[in-house]
């Protein structure tokens, strides 16, 4: 295995090394002393008198690579030169025995527990939802107020075996962090939150697993970066020799992938494959179901990964995500009823820990009615409310879709003529008797509930209903006259003109 200075620096911390690095790259394979060898090679760390080369630095010994240099304070070059030693063969000792285990077929937690040693936080290694796969967890050591929130993480961890949402959310949104070959390492992720490092874990260019390691008990440094990413590299070699393992993590994102092969989200037959794997999971197809399409506000399709799979963990609930949407399938049936009727209560708090919103189709029962329920909630993803947490029925917003509908094909001729008789009456005689029509008709023709959200008593709501009736002629009793009238409206409240 090949050290850096600031891990050798790290190893050496009883010489109270002054460093001055410029590299630091892990590249050294063995030590030397420099006046031992005629010709440097680039692999090796060179030691010496510091006073032989700095007349200012007395009783000191000097580490060198290329421009990187570290002070120590002794002047036992022999000593230094078995301590280096040491280092090289407890880290070689490290990488070996996880080779080993590898070959031996060793699991992930296993190669984690051998990495202990290493390691003073706490590791997480995540799949790409953030769901534990396997752990090195470490008591917190301070109890004052500033350990709080990660005393708090960890006991989350703990009960869920996941990084809660909002947790994930932070990282996620941190600004300044630097893509180093697409693995990602972050400084921190937050006010009040340690430090950490997030690496990505890739199995044929496809991310699988995520390495963390939170800093809680102490400060980030670069020799702590480096061993970070030697463990990265480690299980990724380890993710190779369990190709079968860790190829579980794609099935379901393969089944899911097939199913929005087509332009149209869902053909028909996707939809009968994907109940025959729905059937697997005893989702039966009489059973009453609904679609959510949902996405961030941000556009941060990321984090829509982890909210599935904190929704598959709802027995009534199957999700997974497509480029930069999530779409999720409500089971009815399979909630109990304190669970059916809170459904838009969890799932909103999941979509509000993420900044995320969704559009609900109608209730369907047969996967192969999916074509026009995906109509349904993309409308109302559309046409509903675009705020963390918002889950919008597409019941609540078919209309507004339809109004879209009539100013784009239909044009203000399409304006019932109604509605002209009564704006030009309400202009000339201060009335609001288009007011008075537009509530109305949206409670059903229901005079009292017209009159509470008018402010108004019921007999005046009577009244102007009978002036609308005596100045147009209306027979509201006719079902195709209301719609009439409710789409001129609608159009109206966008700003239409409809008076010449």
């Amino acid at each position: 295995m090949k050290l850096s200075m600031w891990i050798i620096r790290d190893f050496l911390k009883t010489y109270h090394p002054r460093a001055f690095i410029k590299s630091g790259n892990m590249e050294l394979r063995g030590v030397r002393i420099l006046a031992d060898v005629p010709m440097r090679t680039e692999n090796n760390l060179y030691l010496a008198r510091a006073e032989d080369y700095i007349e200012s630095e007395k009783n000191k010994v000097i580490c060198v690579h290329r421009q990187d240099m570290l002070v120590l304070d002794t002047n036992d070059i022999d000593e230094v030169f078995n301590s280096i030693l040491d280092c090289f063969d407890v880290y070689n000792m490290w990488d070996d025995t996880c080779m080993q285990m590898i070959e031996r077929g060793a699991s992930l937690q296993e190669i984690l527990d051998a990495s202990r040693p290493f390691f003073h936080d706490t590791v997480y290694v995540t799949d790409e939802s953030y769901l534990i796969r396997g752990e090195l967890s470490y008591p917190l050591q301070r109890t004052e107020n500033g350990f709080e929130k990660e005393r708090k993480l960890y006991e989350d961890v703990e009960a869920n075996q996941s990084l809660p949402l909002e947790y994930i959310a932070r990282v996620r949104q941190k600004k300044t962090a630097a893509l180093l070959k697409n693995r990602l390492i972050l400084d921190s992720v937050g006010p009040g939150i340690s430090p950490c490092y997030v690496m990505g874990l890739y199995l044929d260019d496809i991310h699988i697993y995520n390495l963390i390691e939170i800093n809680y008990n102490t400060d980030a440094e670069k020799a702590k970066e480096q061993i970070f990413f030697k463990l990265g590299e480690t299980i990724q070699i380890w993710m190779e020799k369990n190709r079968k393992s860790a190829d579980e993590e794609l099935t379901m994102h393969h089944l899911f992938r097939t199913v929005f092969s087509t332009d149209k989200l869902f053909s028909r037959t996707n939809a009968a494959r994907f109940q025959n794997y729905a059937n697997k999971l005893g989702w039966a197809p009489e059973q009453r179901k609904k679609i959510l399409l949902i996405e961030n506000i941000r556009g941060d399709s990321g984090i829509l990964i982890p909210l599935c799979r904190k929704m598959n963990h709802l027995m009534y609930v199957m999700a997974d995500c497509q480029e930069k949407q999530a779409v999720a399938f409500l089971n009815l049936d399979l909630a109990d009823a304190e669970a059916n009727n809170g459904i838009d209560k969890k799932i909103g708090k999941m979509l509000h820990d993420t900044e995320s919103f969704c559009g609900m189709s109608y209730v369907f029962t047969d996967f192969s009615e999916l074509p026009e329920q995906i109509v349904f909630a993309r409308t109302a993803l559309i046409y509903g409310k675009h705020t963390a947490g918002a889950v919008n029925r597409c019941e609540n917003y078919i209309f507004a879709y339809l109004r879209e509908l009539f100013q784009k094909y239909a044009g203000p001729e399409f304006c019932h003529p109604a509605v002209h008789i009564l704006e030009k009456y309400d202009k000339q005689h201060g009335t609001k008797l288009i007011q008075t029509l537009d509530c109305f008709l949206i409670n059903e023709r229901d005079y009292r509930k017209t009159a509470e959200k008018l402010f108004v008593h019921r007999n005046t709501v009577q009244h102007r209903v009978e002036k609308i009736q005596e100045l147009t002629g209306l027979n509201l009793e006719y079902p195709e006259i209301r719609i009439h009238l409710m789409a001129s409206l609608a159009m109206l409240e966008e700003g239409w003109k409809t008076i010449g």
